[in-house]
């Protein structure tokens, strides 16, 4: 297993709640330096109280908040050695009853919003001959549960 020395830089999508949250502060914790993102306007206390860790809003489907993240990480950070792209959300309900709204908000947030990031940042990674990108993914890609064909996509 990797260990993260102090002052590794990192951001994380979804970092508001649930994994996202854990990711962040953890790195934190062990002395990153955490770019911590959501769709939010604030951050939960929890977060900020881990250590050194700056929030911005992001909202993963929308190209000028991650340019807006780019900037900050060049400016702040002078490059990255962790991207989490962990942002996601989930919704239910029967295949017939779905509304194609629904597929593309869920889709734009949980498949195109990687592809944003990682987009975003791959050149910085390549140019700095290092670095590394996690994509979070859920188990229901692989072994479906009942009712959630938008999510299980």
């Amino acid at each position: 297993m990797t260990t993260f020395t102090s002052g590794t830089r990192a951001l994380v999508t979804g970092a508001s709640s649930g994994l996202g949250l854990a990711l962040a502060q953890q790195l934190a914790r062990a002395g990153s330096r955490v770019l911590a993102t959501d769709i939010h306007a604030e951050a939960p206390a929890e977060l900020l109280a881990a250590g050194d860790v700056t929030y911005l809003t992001l909202d993963v489907t929308n190209d000028a908040h991650w340019d807006r993240a780019y900037t900050w990480v060049v400016e702040n950070f002078d490059g990255l050695d962790l991207l989490f792209n962990n942002a996601g959300v989930a919704a239910g309900g029967r295949i017939e009853l779905s509304e194609i709204d629904q597929w593309q908000w869920i889709i734009d947030i949980n498949l195109l919003g990687v592809v944003r990031g990682c987009k975003q940042f791959v050149p910085m990674l390549k140019e700095q001959g290092s670095g590394h990108i996690v994509n979070t993914a859920s188990a229901a890609g692989l072994v479906h549960a009942p009712t959630m064909s938008e999510y299980n996509a």
